[in-house]
């Protein structure tokens, strides 16, 4: 658990982050769709992969309606230590399962990749990424009670 003063200093090093406001839902529909995200219902955040007094941290931050920071919170997480001592950032949705004690992180966009600004990147290039980090970097498993898991819609 992060103190407040913990909290603070964490956010003070997370890097400048340029996050969409856009909300609009567009009514023409193109004749030809390579793909579509479905995006479960949660609490749009960050998820933050960094290290912070000797340890690698998986932080995410919740944001409100106007893409402000609201709650920190820490997790424990199955992931490469790279990740971390690189910042990796991902934006997303946090959300629960019915009946289920674990926590879950969809990542709907990579924002950094090993200390890497992904904001200018196609779409398909950050797929491609996110198949590469489940496959080498980033392991689906609940390891305790204040674990998260990670993935994809």
């Amino acid at each position: 658990m992060l103190s407040y003063k913990q909290k603070n200093i964490i956010l003070e090093k997370l890097p400048n982050l340029e996050l969409s406001y856009e909300k609009i839902i567009h009514k023409k529909v193109f004749d030809k769709i390579d793909s579509y995200i479905l995006i479960p219902q949660g609490i749009k955040s960050i998820l933050w992969l960094t290290h912070f007094n000797d340890q690698y941290l998986c932080i995410t931050i919740t944001l409100n309606k106007y893409n402000q920071y609201e709650t920190v919170k820490s997790y424990t997480a199955c992931f490469n230590e790279e990740l971390a001592q690189k910042n990796t950032i991902f934006l997303g949705y946090e959300f629960n399962i019915p009946n289920k004690c674990n926590k879950f992180f969809s990542i709907t966009d990579i924002l950094y990749y090993k200390g890497i600004n992904y904001k200018d990147f196609s779409y398909l290039t950050k797929f491609n990424l996110s198949i590469n980090i489940f496959n080498n970097d980033i392991k689906q498993l609940y390891l305790t009670k204040n674990s998260i898991i990670i993935g994809i819609p």
